[in-house]
């Protein structure tokens, strides 16, 4: 099981690299191909689905019942066979490993800067990754995510075509002079779409938190519904502005 993962900090920090940043309407950037052939085609044989529970289970939110998520604690760890486990803590390790973090604290370096060069030096940028799988119905309104994040890192999973429009939407307010709400889950309606990625498997969006980083999920409407993420959330170093 180890052998797959050997090489892959190297390949996914320099598909991180050499990626290209989009800046309208927020800077992100989408990298297809992101984990390699061998590890991405592991996923789907040990998929977590006997541990995961919907996410107000978990404490993180009253709201969202149709996201259903792993998350790396024993409790879920636990409830997994020794094969399994051993995966997703191997996963766990090559994608917050300090080198795919530093990969993409420098790909938003300038952006990311402004937030913390008051703080002077910084230790080690702390993360978190999620296994998620969402059911029909489930959607998520424009928001810039927590100030407390840093950059956000979505990867699609879900092999079959029938998910390719369920991507992440990025958005415009149409009012420009509303303020900023960080903790706010906005609607719809007061919001312009911009870009509505295309989901595929093995692609990943990638974009740092900014005050113009509104993204969401569209309401999803499909039979039989099981659109698996990896979710990792870079949280900014305590101070950020």
């Amino acid at each position: 099981m180890q052998n797959i993962f050997l090489g892959a900090k190297k390949y996914i920090s320099e598909q991180i690299e050499f990626s290209k940043i989009i800046n309208t309407p927020c800077e992100y950037s989408i990298i297809d191909n992101f984990l390699p052939e061998k590890v991405f085609n592991e996923i789907d044989l040990n998929w977590p689905s006997e541990v995961m529970v919907p996410i107000p289970e978990t404490g993180r939110t009253k709201k969202y019942s149709e996201r259903k998520v792993m998350l790396f604690q024993s409790k879920f760890l636990n409830g997994l066979d020794q094969f399994k486990r051993n995966f997703w803590i191997l996963m766990l390790n090559t994608l917050i490993s300090t080198e795919v973090i530093d990969a993409c604290y420098n790909k938003f370096k300038n952006t990311l800067d402004k937030r913390i060069s008051h703080l002077g030096k910084i230790g080690n940028i702390s993360s978190e990754m999620l296994i998620v799988s969402d059911k029909n119905n489930y959607s998520i309104g424009p928001h810039t995510d927590s100030r407390s994040r840093f950059i956000s890192l979505l990867l699609y999973l879900s092999k079959d075509s029938k998910y390719q429009n369920s991507g992440t939407c990025f958005y415009q307010p149409r009012d420009i002079t509303m303020p900023v709400q960080h903790l706010k889950h906005h609607k719809f309606d007061d919001f312009n779409l911009s870009k509505k990625i295309k989901y595929i498997p093995n692609r990943l969006v990638i974009f740092p938190r900014t005050d113009a980083s509104y993204h969401g999920v569209e309401s999803i409407n499909i039979n039989d519904c099981d659109r698996r993420l990896i979710i990792i959330n870079i949280k900014a170093p305590e101070g950020a502005k």
